[in-house]
């Protein structure tokens, strides 16, 4: 009862958190999943896919924040199984030691693609002279980018595009929620024994049509 609570604050508009599985309903194998918990005991059918954290004290942290690098590296990772990966990390401390692997992969793959940069900073100068711009130095953003700030831009801008689609449609989603909530929300004890209380896929999609022709 009270998950359910607390996903619906977290997510009413059930954009990111589609389908709500509690710990009861939690049996998922053989899938690229990392779970992360503040308790070793929760994933102790799990110990090499599973990420321990520190609990949180109530004060200000970014250790969630400073976790998404990371993350973004796993998930573009084309691997089924991420155990071989995580099982290369020092669990403990896998965030400082992620960021230390990443600074030394930059400075190597900077080192490698030097000319490259050198050769495109030299095009942006001319193309800024002959323009009458003001170029960009050699230390901003020009030449050839890693392929994880690559992967790093492409999330963020899905991430900011999903924002500005919630704030222009919330309202519409959240009236079109509370139609379906009062078209299904009249059970009978009949339908609770027959085990219909809860409405069908089908249902579900027939009764947004209905809606969307009633907008029309």
């Amino acid at each position: 009862m009270f998950s359910e609570k607390a996903v619906q604050k977290l997510d009413p508009l059930h954009l990111s958190i589609q389908y709500a599985l509690f710990r009861e309903a939690c049996r998922y194998k053989d899938g690229k999943v990392l779970m992360i918990d503040v308790n070793e005991e929760h994933c102790s059918a799990q110990p090499e896919n599973s990420l321990i954290l520190k609990p949180w004290d109530g004060k200000a942290d970014d250790d969630l924040v400073r976790l998404i690098p990371f993350l973004e590296y796993l998930a573009n990772q084309p691997l089924k199984d991420i155990r071989p990966i995580m099982n290369t990390f020092d669990k403990t401390n896998i965030i400082e030691e992620f960021d230390k692997r990443e600074k030394i992969l930059r400075e190597k793959w900077y080192e490698e693609n030097k000319h490259k940069m050198q050769g495109s900073n030299l095009i942006g100068k001319v193309f800024s002279t002959l323009m009458g711009v003001e170029s960009i130095s050699a230390t901003g953003n020009t030449g050839p980018k890693m392929p994880l700030d690559i992967m790093r831009e492409h999330g963020q801008r899905g991430y900011e595009n999903m924002q500005n689609w919630v704030k222009a449609n919330s309202k519409q989603l959240l009236e079109e929620e509370q139609k379906l909530k009062e078209h299904f929300g009249k059970v009978s004890l009949n339908q609770v024994l027959e085990g219909k209380a809860q409405p069908s896929p089908e249902d579900i999609a027939k009764a947004q049509e209905a809606m969307k022709k009633e907008q029309n």
